[in-house]
């Protein structure tokens, strides 16, 4: 016998094979939204109401809740946020179980330093772990901030970021403090 979770999961995957057509005041609040995104709006004219209902402003009137944003909801366009943040020289890398983005650091003290980024969806992070030099050997890991599996520590608060170009920035600083820590300086980015 099947869940109820599992009843859901069939019942959403049987609507998309065959859609039901949207009446035409649900078809109208899809456009309103769409046409607020296309003109770069931060909200557009639909809100919740405290019955959760999404309507026009002028429908809801004191029945509004929140206005509905426009920004993407709940959507990750890696691809873009890797060219933005990364290195030059980058590269993509996936198969069936995994998929993130290596790249190189060289530090302004002249070590090269190579991570691999990628999305941790059971802790819902990015983490960066460290392909080469092979450092995690060293035992070090409250003094290198770096696990014993090679993993950066990225946030006192877990083990990596909510954001993927903070993910990469912290990496970077990582390099560079662990270049200087290699010429017998502290650590410079604080405990």
């Amino acid at each position: 016998m099947s869940s109820e979770l599992e009843q859901w999961r069939e019942r959403v995957l049987a609507a998309r094979r065959n859609p039901e057509p949207l009446p035409p005041e649900q078809q109208e609040i899809v456009r309103r939204h769409a046409r607020a995104r296309e003109k770069g709006w931060a909200v557009s004219d639909l809100v919740v109401t405290r019955t959760g209902e999404i309507q026009t402003i002028q429908q809801a009137g004191s029945q509004t809740v929140s206005r509905v944003t426009t920004e993407v909801f709940a959507a990750v366009d890696e691809v873009a946020l890797a060219e933005r943040h990364l290195p030059p020289g980058y590269w993509r890398y996936e198969d069936d179980d995994f998929e993130g983005w290596a790249y190189e650091v060289t530090t302004s003290l002249g070590d090269m330093f190579a991570f691999f980024l990628y999305f941790d969806r059971f802790q819902r992070v990015y983490r960066v772990r460290l392909l080469a030099p092979d450092l995690e050997r060293l035992g070090l890991a409250h003094e290198t901030h770096l696990f014993a599996d090679g993993h950066l520590c990225l946030s006192d608060r877990g083990p990596g970021e909510r954001m993927f170009n903070n993910a990469y920035a912290k990496s970077a600083m990582w390099a560079d403090g662990i270049s200087r820590m290699l010429r017998g300086h502290a650590w410079p980015w604080g405990e």
